[in-house]
């Protein structure tokens, strides 16, 4: 029986479906290729996402291991959303999410590919985008008369001690009196000794020890009933960036920060 010359032979199937698919993913890349020409703006990051998710539904990768995208966010830095967004525009990589504010640390140290820290910060050596910004609250105890404004005037704050370093609050420091004269090197906070973290800092505010002033959303995230945030005329707000190792990030970190600029 004369075999039909439009069917391929047997054992020839698999090396046609490899062709097809092989010609589908050339076509799919090429698209890919032309929509990241257009990245950088909301509908053109958009565009990008739709035809990488195209491409892993059609062609996907067999056998192919996930990569893993390493992240470092400091409290109150919001990342769900961008998060969401990378997901949907690169399926194959998986995102390992750490909320700690060594940000930097966890980069220099290798454990991180990307971290979302407040600045200021020792950036040198790193790559950095902008990611947001935040208005500044101090946290004081309840007891604490200035606690029932609804905003105090950095000036008044000139005269309170602050449980955190002042290099982070450089406005206060130049008003700060504990600073000035006789009283340099006999502050408060060296009776209390190293405060590591915010916790512990917030314990001495709501004992009415002194006060911390930072981004709202930091505050807000240790949820603390036993403290008063106030906004602060007179500091500038905090901005967050998003930080990579080397000036050049690779692509997938490339990616998130692209879509963190058309999501901000």
């Amino acid at each position: 029986m004369a075999s039909n010359p439009s069917l391929p032979a047997r054992g020839e199937s698999g090396r046609l479906s490899a062709l097809e698919r092989s010609g589908e993913l050339d076509r799919l890349d090429a698209l890919v290729a032309a929509a990241a020409r257009h990245a950088g703006t909301p509908e053109g990051d958009a565009l990008v996402a739709a035809a990488r998710a195209l491409r892993a539904v059609r062609v996907p990768l067999p056998d192919a291991r996930s990569r893993v995208l390493r992240i470092t966010a400091a409290p109150g830095i919001p990342l769900d959303s961008v998060i969401a967004a990378f997901r949907t525009a690169n399926p194959h990589v998986d995102v390992d999410v750490t909320v700690s504010r060594a940000g930097v640390r966890a980069l220099r140290g290798g454990r991180a590919d990307l971290s979302a820290v407040w600045l200021p910060q020792h950036l040198r050596g790193l790559g950095s985008a902008p990611f947001g910004r935040a208005h500044a609250v101090v946290a004081l105890a309840p007891e604490d008369p200035l606690a029932a404004l609804d905003r105090i005037d950095l000036a008044e704050l000139g005269g309170h001690h602050l449980l955190q370093n002042p290099d982070v609050v450089p406005e206060w420091r130049e008003i700060a009196s504990e600073l000035r004269g006789r009283t340099v090197g006999t502050r408060k906070s060296l009776e209390l000794g190293v405060l590591a973290t915010l916790g512990q800092q917030l314990d001495h505010v709501a004992a009415g020890n002194g006060i911390v002033i930072l981004p709202r959303p930091v505050v807000e995230a240790e949820q603390r009933p036993d403290v008063v945030l106030v906004p602060v005329n007179g500091v500038e707000q905090r901005r967050s960036v998003l930080v990579w190792a080397g000036g050049s990030a690779r692509d997938d970190v490339a990616d998130f920060a692209r879509l963190a600029a058309g999501l901000r």
